[in-house]
Parts: structure tokens; C-alpha cells; sequence
């Protein structure tokens, strides 16, 4: 059972092709995310 946010992790496959995008926005919401919790 889920807590309700999106995944944050990637799992990356020799034989499967690399999304950057998908990679971007997840750092993108992972920094979001963590950024009030570090208090900055």
C-alpha cells in the first residue's frame, strides 16, 4: 500500500533506453519535496 505520492526511484536496464526527461522531472520533484523538510 501506497502513501499517496509518485514514485521516486528509476530502475535502469542495460537493454532498456534511458528517459531523461523522466529523470529530470523526478529529481525535480524529489528536490521539491525534500526542500521544506531541510528547512531551506
Amino acid at each position: 500500500m501506497g502513501n499517496g505520492k509518485p514514485m521516486r526511484h528509476i530502475k535502469i536496464v542495460p537493454s532498456a533506453p534511458i528517459d531523461g526527461d523522466a529523470i529530470k522531472q523526478i529529481i525535480r520533484f524529489a528536490y521539491s519535496d525534500l526542500k521544506p523538510r531541510l528547512g531551506r
